[in-house]
């Protein structure tokens, strides 16, 4: 089944009618839309066509479109998501039916895993050493490999397929403290075999992965990521650490938003996976060198791919990664500081000549200036200037992106062009903090364009906010700023209860 087979195979009034109440109008459904704040329904789903669409902020598409936005996923999970839904073969896979019937036999051999653990006495005592109790062997399906389970489940040619044995066929946990791996649908994917105090390991690496194969791929799978999604779009927040252990450690701590790299280096797939979520991203990785190696990589990569709003968490217990302090009874006590000035700081600081200095803050000076994105520009540049302490344009440029007021420009302009934004903007902006822009705005929001708004339309040098998560960063940084605007000057006046109540509506805005 190719993938137009596999879209043909789907109702879209089934796949809405799963997530939102429909009701039935003439030959085709309608309802509030989901994508945006409204009172009347403008969103229609038309099951002759099998496609949906928003007359009021023009949302529209097919039944995987519809999953991609609403559930936030990104267009394999969506596929994945419709399959399992309608019980078809994944398009998107060579051999579909032959994963889902390893990925069966994959969760078979956990729970051999699982098992074996749960009989072997020095082991539980271990996974109790650990701060775990003996429940959370199976809440997260952890195990014991003795060495040919495998056998059982797996022909030769099937246990090198799904990377669990050596290229000469030897199991390549044969002894090892199991953790079991899974996807973002929560199905069994692979393995990491731990080494632990009761056998004999000699020089072998602490943690050995499935191999890459038809079920797994280690530098796609965030560890966790499938039990903390929910916890980090209510948080907005995602806690990243490295080790298996350390997440499993978080959730045994209360931090449930917290999904791990599994010793592999954070990549922009990876990040792909958290950005639609619209987080904080906040990177915990051990206090060694190593960790801190891989914190600037980390953070590297977000700066390179547009995303700022990230942070270095710190562990202020004098603990190595959370796992110590879940096996030491500690309460966890995390900090975090500015990702992007960190980065730039801690970049510096490793350098040891003026000239190499002057270079790196030329080539990062270059990258700022070379966005088209104004708004990740302004915000990139702010951050970097904030934590470095002097200006890294010239002042002529800081002068005019000060007095045009280029935010309000961006903000304004992205409201012209998106009318889903329109919306957005009626719950949030009076008018009075878009400056200059303010009676243009309200015209607007009438129904009506003057000079103002059909010139900042026509003007290139301005660009739109496209992703909406940009975009509300954007706005809530406009009022920010607005507020604090407010604020200096009632405290200048000495009228502090007003500075008070200021800063009380500022605080509600970013809650």
């Amino acid at each position: 089944m190719d993938l137009e087979q596999f879209k043909q195979s789907i109702d879209i009034v089934e796949v809405i009618q799963s997530f939102i109440p429909l009701r039935k109008v003439g030959t085709n459904y309608q309802a509030p839309c989901p994508f945006h704040s409204e009172k009347t329904p403008s969103f229609v789903v038309s099951p002759s066509k099998q496609i949906y669409k928003c007359f009021s902020c023009d949302a529209g598409g097919d039944a995987l479109n519809f999953i991609k936005e609403y559930k936030k996923l990104d267009f394999k999970e969506a596929v994945l998501e419709l399959a399992e839904m309608f019980n078809l073969p994944n398009p998107l896979t060579k051999a579909p039916s032959q994963s889902k019937d390893l990925q069966e036999k994959l969760k078979k051999l956990s729970e051999i895993y699982m098992r074996n653990l749960l009989e072997n006495e020095q082991l539980k005592g271990y996974v109790l050493s650990r701060g775990f109790e003996l429940d959370d062997i199976t809440r997260f399906c952890l195990g014991y490999c003795k060495g040919d389970e495998h056998t059982k489940l797996f022909s030769p040619k099937e246990a090198q397929s799904v990377g669990i044995v050596s290229a000469n066929g030897n199991c390549l946990f044969k002894n090892r403290f199991i953790i079991t791996l899974f996807n973002n649908s929560y199905k069994t994917i692979g393995f990491v075999g731990r080494t632990h105090p009761y056998a004999n390991f000699s020089k072998s690496p602490k943690y050995i992965n499935s191999k890459d194969c038809l079920t797994y791929n280690k530098s796609r799978n965030l560890y966790n990521f499938a039990r903390a999604k929910s916890h980090i779009l209510k948080e907005k927040k995602a806690l990243i650490v490295e080790g298996y252990m350390d997440a499993l450690s978080a959730i045994k701590l209360g931090i449930n938003n917290c999904v791990a790299t599994g010793g592999t280096a954070f990549n922009k797939t990876f990040l792909a996976q958290l950005t639609p979520l619209e987080c904080e991203l906040v990177f915990c990785f051990d206090n060694d060198s190593a960790g801190q190696k891989n914190i600037l990589n980390a953070l590297k990569v977000c700066i390179e791919s547009g995303y700022t709003n990230i942070f270095k968490g710190s562990l202020k217990n004098e603990c190595k990664d959370l796992g110590e302090v879940l096996e030491s009874h500690q309460t966890p006590k995390l900090s975090k500081t500015c990702g992007v000035g960190y980065y730039l700081k801690t970049s510096l600081n490793a350098l040891n000549s003026p000239s190499a200095k002057d270079k790196f803050l030329n080539d990062f000076k270059n990258f700022v200036f070379a966005q088209n994105n104004h708004f990740f520009k302004l915000e990139l540049l702010q951050k970097a200037q904030n934590a470095l302490g002097f200006e890294l344009g010239s002042p002529k440029i800081a002068k005019t992106l000060k007095s045009e007021n280029i935010l309000a420009k961006v903000v304004y302009k992205s409201i012209l062009e998106f009318k889903e934004y329109e919306y957005i903007a009626c719950e949030y902006l009076d008018g009075e903090e878009l400056g200059d822009y303010k009676d243009s705005y309200l015209l607007f929001l009438r129904g009506q364009k003057d000079d103002l708004a059909l010139k900042l339309e026509l003007d290139s040098s301005v660009e739109s906010l496209r992703e909406f998560g940009i975009f509300r960063r954007a706005l809530h940084q406009l009022i920010k700023e607005y507020y604090e605007s407010l604020i200096k000057k009632a405290q200048l006046k000495g009228d502090y209860k007003l500075a008070r109540e200021l800063s009380l509506k500022r605080n509600a805005m970013r809650a």
